[in-house]
């Protein structure tokens, strides 16, 4: 290596090291600022739900210390595949589902997770091949966000080839 590629490799190095140390930047302050104004828009102009979301509903006005929980129901018709049944759809809406907040991950509420329902078999020439069940009720705790304009998001994998995703933006008192 030439005393000239030496001296250019220093260079770049030297920089880099300036560049990390002489600036703190609060990854937090730096992603609330990208966030805020997706949010915000978000809030003004809001996407149409997708066809595997029935519906976000909010328990942000909880009193005598309850929860303050997002619900969002999932319509497994709309996430069926083939040879996929209900008992399998329901497993995958639970235990692959993420829901996050401002880029945060927050767990599923298992507790307020309500139970699949009804069943609907799917068959083709007579023969069984899959089912699906109703609504799929998942919650996550929102008590401890703080108030105002937040941007949401859920992805759901239901095989490694499918994977569903939605962003949406709501108003905390």
């Amino acid at each position: 290596m030439s005393l000239r590629q030496k001296t250019c490799y220093a260079f770049v190095a030297l920089i880099l090291l300036s560049a990390c140390s002489d600036k703190h930047v609060d990854t937090q302050d730096h992603e609330r600022q990208i966030i805020l104004p997706t949010a915000e828009y978000l809030l003004k102009n809001p996407q149409l739900l997708p066809n595997f979301i029935t519906s976000i509903k909010y328990n942000l006005n909880a009193e005598n210390g309850s929860e303050k929980l997002m619900c969002l129901n999932i319509w497994q018709h709309a996430l069926w595949e083939l040879g996929i049944f209900a008992e399998d759809l329901d497993k995958y809406i639970r235990r692959d589902s993420q829901i996050m907040i401002d880029n945060e991950l927050f767990p599923i509420d298992e507790f307020n997770m309500q139970p699949v329902g009804l069943w609907h078999p799917v068959y083709e020439n007579g023969k069984l091949i899959g089912s699906y069940g109703d609504v799929t009720n998942i919650c996550v705790n929102v008590t401890y966000i703080d108030s105002g304009v937040h941007l949401g998001s859920i992805r759901l994998l239901i095989s490694p080839a499918t994977e569903y995703s939605y962003l949406w933006a709501f108003h905390t008192p």
